[in-house]
């Protein structure tokens, strides 16, 4: 697919391939953004020189059934499941949620729990400083049939981590746990700024061939996070949709490609809905289910 011209920048879809394997349909998608650090430059003159500009990207998600959308499935106990996190059916934009890192397969990869442990922070103490990278909190929520052991999930409470969003030193879809610690794109010194210096987004979406599920619709926004002398802003400086569609009980996928949704205007009301929605979470950790609720880490506004 080519690339995607916007207002601060460049979206590079570096891959995107229809999936099947194993049973599954889907998409296999490495997302990149590029900014351009002469239009932040501009069109932020209020940015602090010298301070660190963070770009994250942060997805929401609707699944397409073959009876209508998709309006909540029974979450998995513990766990910050599509049902806990989707707009509830009574509500406008319905079914939109967001996407963050939800790893099922069972039982779970110890790097995979390497990769979340490199990722995480105190719970009761969770990091929401904008420039630090290592904010990525993880909930083991090991909880199988009312019993804890080694399989179940690993769920995140960051709103800024969607699937393996790492530096571009990892090869696509790894469990590989070295080099972690970049889950977002941070610029120091704009002069000096890689010109290939991206954000990555990477995606692996699929659904069980026989499903009733015949797609997804997602949409990607980048947050800008950046110091001014009056503190920290956060401006959603565009977001983007792409998906993945088939039809019932076949493997043949088409892709929908890359399109500009808002371009400096802030969040669509999907991406809105679904921030509310978000919110308002809270998760137990079934390895200390007396420990109380943990809350999710709230996703900011758009700062005007």
């Amino acid at each position: 697919m080519p690339p995607l011209e916007v207002s601060t920048g460049t979206f590079h879809p570096a891959r995107f391939d229809p999936y099947a394997e194993e049973g599954q349909v889907g998409a296999k998608v490495s997302l990149e953004y590029q900014p351009s650090t002469f239009k932040i430059k501009n069109l932020f003159p209020d940015y602090l020189p010298g301070s660190p500009a963070v770009f994250h990207l942060l997805q929401i998600v609707r699944e397409v059934r073959q009876q209508g959308q998709n309006l909540g499935v029974q979450p998995v106990n513990g766990n910050i499941g599509y049902a806990e996190r989707c707009v509830p059916g009574h509500l406008q934009h319905a079914g939109w949620a967001l996407d963050v890192d939800l790893i099922t397969k069972k039982p779970v990869r110890a790097a995979y729990r390497k990769i979340a442990a490199a990722r995480k922070d105190a719970l009761t103490n969770p990091v929401q400083h904008a420039a630090d990278c290592q904010a990525q909190l993880t909930v083991d929520t090991s909880l199988v049939d009312g019993t804890v052991g080694p399989s179940g999930v690993l769920a995140s409470l960051d709103y800024r981590y969607s699937q393996q969003r790492l530096t571009e030193t990892i090869p696509l879809f790894t469990a590989q746990e070295e080099q972690t610690g970049g889950n977002a794109l941070v610029v120091t010194d704009w002069k000096a700024a890689p010109k290939q210096t991206r954000a990555t987004l990477r995606d692996n979406p699929s659904a069980p061939i026989n499903s009733d599920v015949l797609g997804m619709d997602f949409q990607t926004a980048v947050l800008l996070q950046y110091q001014t002398n009056n503190g920290w802003k956060n401006k959603y400086v565009v977001v983007v949709s792409w998906g993945w569609a088939r039809d019932a009980g076949k493997s043949l996928v088409r892709l929908r490609e890359v399109a500009t949704l808002t371009d400096r205007t802030g969040l669509t009301p999907e991406f809105l809905a679904a921030r509310t929605q978000w919110n308002g979470l809270s998760v137990t950790d079934p390895a200390n289910p007396n420990a109380g609720l943990h809350p999710v880490i709230p996703m900011p506004d758009h700062d005007v």
